[in-house]
């Protein structure tokens, strides 16, 4: 794969660097990824400073877990912020639960819609309460998304305003394929596997303040016509 995107950006003018780390400043090209090898094998985090850390006391290993800030107090890391905005403390005590990638949650999806998708141009102007339900691994999980005053939030428990509007997500990979930009919110929603409930401005507007799935097929169709340039048949 990284053969194949470097072909593609040397065919669009980028110019070929043999050693991206060679030189303390360079001009715009394209190269393969600087890698850590050592014998033959690709040293990563796991293996270079998980393998030392697994014998203390307060080591905790999460699995199926997305961090996006590490808790810092007096210049001491004291733990994590995962996927879902819920602390961890660095002896291993949990204030919430966590989510991962490796299987599809709505969880994953909710916490990127809030924190780097969000429309903040299109959200309601009064504060607004969006309770999703869904299963992770068997069991009801619920999650809130508290607007207000041009922002969200997601929240592990009930912010205690009201739930305007009710999100059920009983098939969690139609819902990862519309935040991907694979379906759109009306398919996903005939399909009966979401559905939404609430005053129907909200249920309508909902969708829209999420970025990511216009990007999704922004993306796919740029992929469709790199693909038809390339083919002489096409």
């Amino acid at each position: 794969m990284d053969l194949a995107f470097a072909l593609v950006g040397e065919r669009h003018g980028f110019p070929p660097i043999a050693d991206l780390n060679g030189a303390a400043e360079q001009s715009p090209g394209i190269g393969p990824r600087p890698q850590n090898v050592a014998n033959g094998v690709r040293m990563n985090a796991a293996s270079t400073y998980l393998a030392a850390a697994r014998a203390r006391k307060n080591f905790t290993l999460l699995l199926d877990t997305l961090v996006d800030r590490i808790l810092v107090r007096n210049g001491r890391a004291i733990g994590v912020r995962s996927s879902r905005c819920f602390p961890r403390s660095a002896s291993g005590a949990t204030n919430g639960w966590t989510s991962g990638p490796s299987t599809p949650t709505p969880g994953v999806a909710l916490w990127a819609w809030c924190q780097v998708y969000l429309r903040r141009d299109r959200l309601p102007e009064r504060r607004v309460v969006v309770r999703f339900e869904f299963v992770y691994r068997g069991r009801p999980e619920t999650a809130w998304l508290l607007i207000e005053r041009g922002d969200a939030e997601l929240c592990a428990f009930d912010p205690g305003f009201g739930d305007d509007v009710t999100v059920t997500i009983t098939d969690p990979l139609t819902f990862a394929r519309w935040h991907l930009g694979h379906i759109d919110w009306a398919t996903a929603l005939r399909s009966g596997r979401l559905t939404v409930t609430g005053p129907r401005d909200l249920c309508r507007a909902l969708a829209s303040w999420n970025r990511r799935p216009e990007i999704g097929v922004g993306l796919r169709a740029a992929r469709r016509r790199a693909g038809s340039h390339s083919d002489p048949g096409a």
